[in-house]
């Protein structure tokens, strides 16, 4: 059994390299099994009334959140990943996906915006610079 999702399970449809040129459809690593974890949220107003009886109405979508992580990606993989999101260096904020939405048993395209984002470095150059980083996560949530 391989210990990541295939590849493209995740693809960002549009991204920026670090020169600020457009790439696209360009997958991610795979993500590890076990990641991806999904969250559906909807979005309620609600309350109680004088007998503490709920009300409430649905005021949004659901949205859909992926919360993604990588046992180790090289640092060229970890870079090209968070400069997707980086304004200051080309990115976007907010990034169209194609991912599994459950909702339709398909892969859709979807915008998301990513949360934060982590990891650690594993290994370093001479000069103490990291060049695989370990326990890398963030999550995607559906615009």
């Amino acid at each position: 059994m391989s210990s990541t999702l295939p590849n493209g399970w995740i693809t960002p449809l549009t991204g920026y390299d670090e020169s600020g040129n457009l790439i696209g459809g360009v997958p991610l690593p795979p993500p590890a099994v076990g990641s991806g974890g999904l969250t559906i949220s909807s979005l309620v107003d609600s309350g109680q009334n004088a007998k503490g009886n709920f009300l409430g109405t649905v005021i949004g979508d659901d949205k859909l959140r992926y919360e993604i992580s990588f046992s180790s990606l090289s640092n060229e993989d970890f870079n090209r990943f968070l400069l997707l999101f980086d304004h200051n260096r080309g990115g976007h904020f907010v990034q169209e996906f194609w991912v599994f939405d459950p909702r339709v048993n398909d892969f859709v395209a979807m915008e998301m915006y990513v949360g934060d984002r982590t990891g650690r470095p594993l290994a370093l150059d001479s000069n103490f610079r990291p060049t695989r980083w370990m326990d890398v996560a963030a999550s995607l949530t559906q615009v």
